[in-house]
Parts: C-alpha cells; structure tokens; sequence
C-alpha cells in the first residue's frame, strides 16, 4: 500500500488504483469479453461485500466520498483502456525504446496503460499523472518500476498531440 492511508488519498487517486488493480485483473485473466459482470464483482470487492483477491494489496474499504467519486473516475479509465487498448498499447510500445509490451511486467503495463490514458484524456496536467502513475509503481511494481513508468510516461506526454 501507498504510505498514505486510503482514507486520506484523494477519490481520483483512488479512482487510478482502482483502475489499474481491474486492468491488471483482466491482463491475468486474458481480457474476458463479459465486462460488464467483471466490473460488477469488481466493485462488489472494492466495497467488501465479498473477498477480494488480495486483501492484502485491495486493502480496506473506502470512504462514502472515496468511492462516490472514485469509482465513475475508475471506470472512465477502465472503458477507456479497454476500448482504444491496441491504440494505447501502441503507443506505449513507441515510447518504450527497446522494450514490448509482452517484455514488461504486467504490473508496470498496466500502469503505463492508465497512465496513458490519462494522458490521451488530458484528464489532469501530466507532472500530476506521471506522478500519480510513479506511485502506484512504487506501491505495486518493483524496486525500479517508478523509473520506467516515469520515462516512459514523460515520452508519452511529450508526444501527445493538443486535443482538437
């Protein structure tokens, strides 16, 4: 867990853990075509109404305010991946010099993919994405995974083309 406790962690903060901890879910399990039903056991984790598959990285169950305004933020992001996830595969792939996609730990594309999202959404400014991004590496990722995302992150935002 993040050295912030849950209950102090801003709901679009949330929304990005959230966001990734489904990615990553789906990454494992092949990206099953039934969303809809995965979402809704997904939230039924979030809030505790059944066990999650690691208590441990879930953690406890967030506030009122965390999830009222965490969740539509995730699942905009969530959509978002799935839906233009070749695209934004893509580009992760460009901004990663000499690394695939299949290279990478599933943990540190998963975040890249929420991250590039965000970026591609212009949903914040980027130092608060990649920001944002680097601490879930630092959270779930390994030893030097924030200095990955980070790099590559900073490529992506840099490239990005200004929404029309």
């Amino acid at each position: 867990m993040s050295a912030e406790p849950r209950s102090r962690r801003s709901p679009r903060s949330l929304g990005r853990e959230w966001a990734f901890l489904f990615l990553y879910q789906q990454d494992a399990a092949g990206f099953s075509d039934d969303v809809e039903d995965q979402l809704k056991l997904f939230w039924s984790q979030i809030r505790g109404e059944t066990r999650p598959t690691s208590e441990a990285k879930i953690g406890g169950i967030p506030d009122a305010k965390g999830l009222a305004e965490g969740a539509p933020f995730a699942e905009t992001l969530i959509r978002q991946a799935l839906q233009a996830r070749d695209e934004i595969d893509e580009s992760i792939s460009a901004a990663s010099e000499n690394w695939t996609l299949s290279r990478m730990s599933a943990i540190d594309r998963n975040i890249l993919r929420v991250g590039a999202v965000e970026i591609r959404l212009a949903s914040a400014p980027a130092a608060v994405i990649i920001d944002e991004a680097i601490d879930l590496a630092k959270t779930f990722g390994e030893a030097d995974s924030y200095k990955f995302i980070n790099g590559i992150l900073d490529r992506l935002s840099k490239g990005k083309k200004d929404p029309a």
